[in-house]
């Protein structure tokens, strides 16, 4: 049997603490469908029709969807914040600030 050499590299300080926040679990930009479908209250199949339209950023692998947990995270803290948020126009200026970025 041959010996695989493991090159894991320990937490950051900063990441460290993010994941004892979360109570051990740790937490990554990118989420299941299931997970964000649980986290907005409707079903996987309209996560996964925004995302075939390109209007949820994510990746797609296979079969496997992952989905941006900030985008969520952020579409959650408008409707937090009181105000009224339509889907499409919040993932328009998403998608739209997240590519004059990555540019």
């Amino acid at each position: 049997m041959q010996h695989i050499e493991s090159r894991v590299t320990p937490l950051a300080p900063k990441s460290r603490q993010a994941v004892e926040a979360a109570g051990g679990r740790q937490i990554h930009d990118l989420m299941p469908i299931k997970a964000a479908a649980a986290r907005l209250n409707v079903s996987e199949a309209t996560i996964r029709r925004a995302f075939d339209t390109g209007a949820f950023p994510g990746l797609q692998i296979g079969r496997s969807y992952r989905v941006s947990r900030p985008f969520v995270e952020a579409l959650l803290s408008e409707v937090r914040a009181g105000r009224r948020v339509v889907f499409e126009e919040f993932a328009a200026e998403w998608l739209a600030r997240a590519s004059k970025g990555a540019a």
